[in-house]
């Protein structure tokens, strides 16, 4: 394991962080396969984008407004959707980030399995070799 470590460089604390917000989203929204992870990419850009969408509106609505009170409620309003649409974002960053991983960790499985194997292969050899020697 500890040769798997260096070759792929797993020491950094950054890929722990992400590979858990990455384990968090997946167990959280019941993902499975890679259909359910587009499905679930589907439907947060679409919500992302009405809770833009009105945002946008609301932006537009303060240009033109002249009452300080109405102004207000609508600054408010405008930094509730803002705070709605930020985890949105995130999801959709560890989603993608999780969709453009899942091939490069299958090679990965792979290739330590191979090692494993390797050095497996390894030891059957120098036991066959010590039990010739007697």
């Amino acid at each position: 394991m500890i040769v798997v470590k260096k070759q792929f460089n797993l020491d950094d604390g950054r890929l722990a962080y992400h590979g858990y917000l990455s384990f968090k989203l997946i167990v959280h929204n019941k993902i499975d396969t890679s259909e359910q992870l587009q499905a679930f990419t589907d439907s947060t850009q679409s919500r992302m984008d009405d809770l833009i969408r009105r945002r946008t509106h609301i932006q537009n609505k303060l240009r033109r407004m002249t009452e300080p009170e109405a102004a207000e409620a609508l600054k408010a309003e405008k930094s509730a959707l803002t705070r709605q649409i930020t985890p949105l974002r995130g999801d959709l960053k560890l989603a993608a980030g999780i969709a453009e991983n899942t091939v490069r960790m299958k090679e990965r499985i792979a290739m330590t399995r191979q090692i494993e194997w390797q050095e497996k292969q390894k030891l059957r050899v120098k036991s066959r070799d010590r039990g010739r020697e007697r």
